[in-house]
């Protein structure tokens, strides 16, 4: 293109336009460090932007260019084959561990696939899990055909509940951009789903949110072809999928709103399309109403249950302490501020959840990120014409799942929004693409290299965003609960021969150690047991195994115990991963021949434990014994009758020092400690407590202490952690020898 074929006018339009390109640049950037100084830019340049198009409205011809169908198909592959990449590319590493979410919803599968009732139902074949997993069970059927074909695992559960989905979204977009924007444009917007991170996280992990998406573009595409087509099939078919993704993730309730402002736009719009249309309307929702009947036939028999973690997570709930702002509930700030982060996630600051995001980066990439908001601004122009009403209707509603919610912005509830931003930035692409184009003047070529130069960066950009970046994050480790899978396989590859002690949070209790109970049972291994201080200190056992402690950490204090007990023992700690830092877990092995002769007359350490049958130290002395540590974690169906308890001895202070006492029980033991006949910390009885921790000034010697703990029923857990003057988080049980008994 030369310029002295260029009138005037057509230099300034050019000039302004890459003045606005380059000022959209320049405002992303500023973003990702500072709101104000990147958001004017950001406007400005959109609203510059917008002027461009409304002036140049008239001159802009829209061009159907159609690709020969080898090609497209060619062009395609490539695109699904590199989106395909993405998701399972190194997936039995990233993300690591198996969070509890995860495993709990993998365990129901496995109670489906016996034929066992799931856990909180009366059935086998559940239409809703509820407990944590809370969502409809339709993708657990998936992950049953996948268990009962191809085994069952980590992985397995991945890529059906997650990976298949995903992967099957590319496709389905395809067509839907297609549909919207003809061969070329839906090959770009393609591409640009098949590598967002946003949507390559949410198909790589066991959760809800990718059978979500990729229910929900297929929904939106018989949708859109329903209302411009007005054919019985497409109709049927946008019925079925509406019943369908109510079985997909909570979220998609606000659906139904949608429809409701769509159809009340076409009624004021075109009543035309009601009167011609309003059997094949009934019938698809009469379609949707039978799909939907057994979810119906649920909620009606647990109404409050259904509803109970939506109301939970609600701004809604004035007893959330999420929702107070300076000590007081303020409705209207609270969807203010939440409003505001929800819709600055794209471009700004995204979710912090560490398993959700990459260190609270934008959900978009950085140029996805500049088309999405400028092809927003542009569709928004036209809202008032049918498709973009559609699209900014359906936008608006998808981020309610989020501004609703305690956490915004709040990636997963708002992840039904994916379709229409790539739909927004492949908009602003043909936008670009249709204004430069007009001048004929070799532009197509210019601009196809700008495309696929542009669509190589934002490839580049998400893969190092996220396996390089997300993948790596020092707390993702902790966050998908490695350290259970870890310590699980671990104590797979040992071998029947070895029996293992134990932690509570791996062995019994039901979130919690979900991941290590999901890895053992997926290879029918039930040779664990869970700890018991007079049981395990030291190993009572009558049978030839091995054996290993397996805790996490903050429980690395028993090992000095169980090293003079154990001489021959061997400790291994295990550091977590991109962290190392930190201790993740640790592993005790023992032999048989070690077990049989521990080395326990010598050992003169921990507290006399007085045990009462009734509160506040009354009643009957039931029991009277030597305790290495404060450590009580009963199951839940043991009777002990003990409802009160009194440790006595004296404590050792290396150091003058404030100590951080941090006790862990149910909510209703009250516990405290006593120093030298002072009271010197009371933790009481309330509801919802599991930690509390108290601060104790000691001074460097010997001191006689007394921690009690008292409740009105059998005390089923009490445990004793701290954290000496100079120890960094987190507290770790307090070890048996600075403790001398009676």
């Amino acid at each position: 293109m030369k310029i002295k074929n260029l009138n005037l006018k057509e230099i300034k339009i050019y000039i302004l336009f890459f003045f606005t390109l380059i000022l959209s640049v320049t405002g992303q950037f500023l973003l990702y460090n500072h709101l104000i100084f990147g958001l004017l830019p950001f406007i400005i340049a959109c609203i510059l932007f917008i002027i461009l198009e409304i002036k140049n409205e008239k001159e802009i011809k829209n061009i159907t260019e159609k690709i020969n169908i080898k090609i497209e198909i060619f062009l395609f592959l490539i695109i699904f084959l590199l989106g395909i990449f993405y998701r399972i590319y190194d997936l039995k590493n990233t993300p690591p561990g198996f969070f509890q979410d995860e495993a709990l919803a993998s365990l129901d599968a496995l109670g489906i696939l016996h034929g066992e009732k799931v856990l909180f139902q009366e059935t086998s074949l559940p239409v809703y899990i509820k407990g944590q997993v809370d969502n409809p069970a339709l993708i657990l059927y998936l992950v049953v055909f996948i268990f009962k074909f191809f085994g069952i695992g980590i992985e397995q559960a991945r890529v059906a509940s997650a990976v298949i989905p995903g992967i099957l979204a590319i496709p389905a977009f395809y067509f839907l951009a297609r549909y919207l924007f003809g061969q070329r444009f839906a090959l770009i917007g393609t591409f640009l789903f098949s590598v967002m991170r946003w949507h390559i996280i949410y198909s790589r992990f066991f959760f809800h949110a990718s059978f979500f998406v990729f229910i929900i573009i297929l929904f939106l595409y018989f949708f859109i072809k329903s209302y411009k087509e007005r054919k019985w099939l497409d109709f049927i078919l946008m019925g079925f999928l509406l019943g369908l993704t109510q079985h997909t993730y909570q979220p998609v309730k606000m659906i139904f709103l949608w429809i409701l402002i769509f159809y009340l736009y076409v009624y004021l719009k075109e009543k035309k399309f009601l009167k011609e249309n309003y059997k094949k309307i009934i019938t698809a929702f009469l379609i949707a109403f039978v799909v939907i009947l057994p979810l119906v036939i649920h909620i009606k028999k647990d109404y409050k249950d259904y509803f109970k973690r939506i109301k939970l997570l609600s701004i809604f709930n004035k007893d959330n302490p999420e929702n107070f702002i300076n000590g007081r509930y303020s409705f209207i700030k609270v969807l203010f501020n939440n409003t505001a982060k929800t819709l600055l996630m794209f471009n700004f600051k995204g979710d912090e959840n560490v398993r959700h995001n990459y260190s609270n980066k934008p959900m978009l990439d950085f140029i996805t990120g500049i088309f999405a908001f400028f092809g927003l601004g542009s569709i928004l122009i036209k809202i008032l014409t049918p498709v973009p009403f559609f699209l900014i209707s359906f936008f608006i509603v998808s981020l309610l799942g989020s501004i609703l919610n305690v956490a915004a912005p709040h990636a997963t509830r708002s992840i039904m929004a994916i379709p229409v931003i790539i739909i927004f930035a492949t908009y602003f692409i043909k936008k670009n693409y249709l204004f430069l184009n007009k001048s004929k003047k070799h532009i197509k070529d210019v601009f196809d290299i700008f495309v696929i130069g542009v669509l190589v960066c934002c490839a580049v950009l998400n893969y190092r965003d996220y396996f390089t970046g997300y993948g790596k994050q020092p707390d993702l480790w902790e966050s998908f609960a490695s350290d259970q899978r870890n310590a699980a396989e671990y104590l797979i590859s040992l071998g029947d021969n070895w029996q293992a002690i134990t932690a509570h949070e791996y062995g019994i209790q039901y979130y919690k150690s979900a991941p290590f109970n999901f890895v053992m049972k997926s290879k029918n291994k039930k040779n664990y047991e869970c700890f018991e201080l007079h049981k395990h200190i030291p190993v009572k056992s009558q049978d030839e195994k091995n054996y290993v402690f397996i805790f996490p950490v903050g429980y690395e204090t028993m090992v000095d115990l169980l090293k003079k007990i154990y001489p021959e023992g061997i400790y291994k700690p295990v550091y977590k991963k991109y962290n190392e830092k930190f201790l993740s877990h640790f592993y005790f092995e023992i032999k048989n021949s070690s077990i049989k002769n521990p080395l326990i007359d010598d050992i003169k350490s921990g507290l006399t434990g007085y045990y009462y049958n009734g509160e506040k130290w009354q009643g009957k002395l039931m029991d009277k014994k030597n305790d290495y540590f404060i450590f009580i974690h009963n199951d839940p169906a043991k009777i002990t009758n003990i409802c009160s308890i009194k440790w006595k001895g004296k404590i050792i202070a290396k150091q003058e020092g404030f100590y951080h006492f941090q006790g862990e029980s149910e909510d209703d033991v009250y516990w405290d400690i006593l120093i030298d006949g002072e009271l010197l910390a009371i933790s009481p009885a309330s509801p919802g407590k599991i930690y509390d921790r108290k601060k104790v000034f000691l001074k460097q010697g010997i001191h006689k202490i007394e921690i009690r703990c008292s409740s009105y029923r059998d005390i089923q857990k009490m445990k004793m952690f701290w954290m000496p003057p100079g120890a960094s988080e987190p507290p770790v049980l307090v070890p048996s020898e600075v403790f001398i008994p009676e």
